[in-house]
């Protein structure tokens, strides 16, 4: 009886789907594969590819006027095309874009890349005349490099956030959810370990063969496809599938502009706050990822090393994304909310500090500040590597602590708050925080249009530091508020009762 007890507790905690919840459970769970594997892989070309040919100062540019209104193109795309079509079709359209487009790449725009290319005496006249253009310039000349990494980051929040999820809660009841959706989220991290051995084989090699990653990456759009067409046509009809799933017939709200946005976030200072932390942890995160990238560049220079760098760093990143998943329930139950916010910041501020460091002690040869301790190469060595371990901590302690702290942060506050406020801080913390790097990185190369990004990390260091001092004051202060809200309403639940 003991052991059957246990082997049961066992299961539910490692495996808690039961009987015929597999039949939907797995197409999704496959999809979630499919999209992060495919995910990851764009995520390793898209920077072996403009790091390497470009520059790593590119990004911040890319990043900011290219991605960013990009990204809100595709959301007004599919807002027009959910009110004159079926939102399955709306799917079907969109994913046929991201498969076009790939194979387009892999078949014609890779292989005769030099064709495509802006000629390089135009590019060394128009810089000449315009010196502060230059890195626009560069990434003109690169054009088919440049939306590849355009389409690469609409890919994640598209495919994830605007269909993934609405179809899991089609399809997903709430007492299923709490089983599913963290299981969703660790199978899904498999993806990148998937990623890392294509990577790795592929490209590890005499002659890398792009053709198999290329090949790969467009199968798996397909197999997204088949999957998403199954669970529409076998599961969502079925009654007996859909048992207790929460249907919402009221016309779904888009969500709110930034006008509005920055207007709903202004008007209150717990909004604020926490708009405050997704911003500062994406303005960090470039700050320090962009710098770390220019190091790999210069210790792998050519785009198949690079790759092949990013393609064991996303082995690690899905390895410790899943293993934090796993303990990060068990941390918030063990301290306070204050502690558990706190921990993704402080982890930044120790790392990102001996990530500086050794980026200073590579730099200056026999005058370096690590010349008497490690050789210069050493250095540049141990900065990539202690980069990349801060890459991965940062980004496994987001998907586990950092975004569960943030969410918990919304249960105080009624019901008219949580629902604008969630959606008003998500647009402004999400957005201006991942541009908020690019546009800090990219303002300093056009005031200093001579510079690298290694001769701006002194001052990128100091706006880092700076920047984080600003996330833990504000995560003291959202504490006190989150605890006074949480008083509140405990005051109030008592007096009705």
């Amino acid at each position: 009886m003991s052991e059957t007890f246990n082997l049961q507790s066992i299961r539910s905690i490692f495996w808690p789907i039961y009987g015929k919840e597999h039949i939907k459970f797995l197409p999704l769970a496959f999809m979630m594969f499919f999209i992060l594997f495919d995910y990851s892989m764009m995520r390793t070309l898209k920077d072996a590819l403009v790091v390497t040919e470009i520059g790593s100062e590119a990004i911040g540019f890319i990043k900011t006027y290219f991605v960013f209104p990009s990204a809100i193109l595709m959301t007004v795309v599919y807002y027009k095309l959910c009110n004159i079509m079926d939102p399955k079709r709306v799917f079907y359209v969109i994913a046929g874009f991201f498969f076009t487009y790939f194979l387009v790449f892999s078949l014609i725009l890779f292989p005769n890349v030099e064709s495509f290319m802006l000629s390089q005496s135009w590019v060394d006249a128009t810089t000449a005349s315009q010196p502060r253009l230059k890195w626009f310039i560069k990434i003109l000349q690169y054009w088919p490099y440049t939306s590849f990494y355009v389409v690469s980051e609409l890919w994640g929040s598209t495919m994830i956030s605007l269909f993934f999820w609405q179809l899991a809660n089609q399809v997903t009841s709430p007492s299923e959810a709490k089983r599913h959706y963290s299981m969703f989220g660790l199978l899904g991290n498999a993806g990148l370990i998937g990623t890392a051995f294509v990577i790795t084989y592929a490209l590890k090699r005499e002659v890398p063969n792009y053709n198999l990653v290329f090949s790969l990456l467009v199968i798996s759009i397909a197999l997204i496809v088949v999957l998403y067409f199954f669970v529409q046509s076998r599961v969502l009809g079925n009654p007996e599938l859909t048992e207790g799933v929460v249907t919402v017939t009221k016309k779904k709200k888009q969500k709110p502009s930034i006008a509005e946005s920055i207007k709903v976030v202004l008007s209150s200072k717990y909004l604020g706050l926490l708009a405050l932390l997704l911003v500062a942890y994406g303005v960090s995160n470039i700050l320090i990822e962009n710098v770390w990238k220019d190091r790999v560049r210069e210790l792998y220079p050519s785009k198949d090393a690079y790759a092949a760098f990013m393609g064991e760093y996303q082995f690690w990143l899905g390895v410790m994304s899943m293993f934090f998943m796993l303990v990060g329930t068990n941390i918030l139950r063990l301290v306070s909310w204050t502690k558990a916010a706190l921990l993704t910041p402080a982890m930044f501020a120790i790392t990102a500090t001996m990530f500086f460091v050794f980026i200073f002690g590579s730099i200056g040869g026999d005058s370096a500040l690590l010349s008497s301790v490690v050789s210069g190469a050493a250095a540049l060595q141990l900065a990539v590597y202690i980069g990349a371990g801060q890459n991965v901590l940062s980004k496994a302690t987001k998907y586990s602590l950092f975004d569960s702290t943030q969410k918990m942060a919304y249960m105080p506050l009624d019901d008219e708050l949580k629902t604008k406020g969630m959606s008003a801080v998500e647009v402004i913390g999400g957005r201006f925080g991942k541009m908020g790097g690019g546009v800090i990185n990219s303002t300093l190369l056009m005031i200093f249009p001579a510079a690298s990004l290694l001769d701006l990390t002194p001052i990128l260091a100091v706006l880092c530091v700076v920047i984080i001092v600003m996330w833990i004051t504000a995560v003291f202060s959202l504490s006190g508020e989150y605890h006074s809200a949480l008083d509140k309403q405990q005051a109030e639940g008592t007096a009705a009762a």
